[in-house]
């Protein structure tokens, strides 16, 4: 009997030896296990805030392009409006200075014709 008891303790105390073991070893696992799960769930929200910041900036900086490039149009737009409108100016009065000169040479032919005229109608009776 007393060999079975110490048969029976020295199975208790191997079995002790086998849970402790078990729990140094699964514990630590289970905690690096942990550590190591969160270390790349915020590894992968860092990239995702990385990719999600990249993506913000690319999209401003090409709203910034447009925008940009909009104005640009715009100003050019409005400038060659402006020229095209001063142009039209210009012609007209260029025309209408034209025409004027016209109408002034006219008077004046016509003031000589009256004139030769009227010298001729005195010559006549004289």
């Amino acid at each position: 009997q007393i060999g079975v008891m110490q048969a029976l303790s020295a199975v208790d105390a191997a079995s002790n030896a086998v849970e402790m073991a078990t729990a140094g070893i699964s514990l630590p696992l289970g905690g690096d296990a942990v550590h190591t799960g969160l270390g790349l769930a915020q590894v992968a929200v860092n990239d995702a805030g990385s990719v999600a910041s990249s993506g913000l900036q690319a999209g401003l900086a090409e709203a910034r392009v447009h925008t940009t490039n909009a104005n640009a149009i715009g100003t050019s737009a409005a400038q060659a409006a402006f020229a095209s409108a001063q142009g039209t100016s210009n012609s007209i009065k260029t025309f209408g200075n034209t025409s004027a000169g016209v109408a002034v040479r006219a008077q004046t032919e016509a003031a000589d014709v009256t004139a030769g005229a009227s010298t001729e109608a005195q010559r006549m009776l004289v």
